[in-house]
């Protein structure tokens, strides 16, 4: 087996490792929890509880379309995250900052979603 082979063989079983770690992560801590996590891990923080809550607006009124000045949906989200650390202040800041970064959630509302409505044939 040439060189080329080899390196794209264990390529192809790293990417198989981290795919298995990160299915393992997201069935024993959810994806909360894997984010929060592996970006703590990253930055040398170690964590014990976790804590997600997450608040917002929602009035029925844009969602029943009885005022159309009322948005629809849930508006002015907070996620809350508490954590168990003894890290500092500046450093929840920046995991606050690079959590926010890598949430599948939060980056995927962050695009509205295209809608295609087709008739069933």
């Amino acid at each position: 087996m040439g060189s080329r082979e080899r390196r794209e063989r264990e390529r192809s079983e790293t990417r198989d490792l981290i795919l298995e770690a990160a299915r393992e992560l997201f069935l024993a801590e959810g994806y909360d929890g894997v984010t929060m996590r592996s970006v703590a891990t990253a930055l040398g923080v170690d964590i014990g509880e976790v804590r997600l809550r997450a608040d917002g607006c929602f009035d029925v009124r844009g969602t029943l379309g009885i005022d159309r000045s009322t948005p629809v949906g849930v508006q002015d989200v907070v996620i809350t995250v508490e954590v168990q650390t003894d890290a500092d202040e500046a450093t929840l800041e920046r995991l606050a900052t690079l959590t926010e970064r890598y949430c599948v959630v939060g980056q995927s509302l962050r695009v509205p979603p295209v809608f295609a409505i087709l008739p069933i044939q």
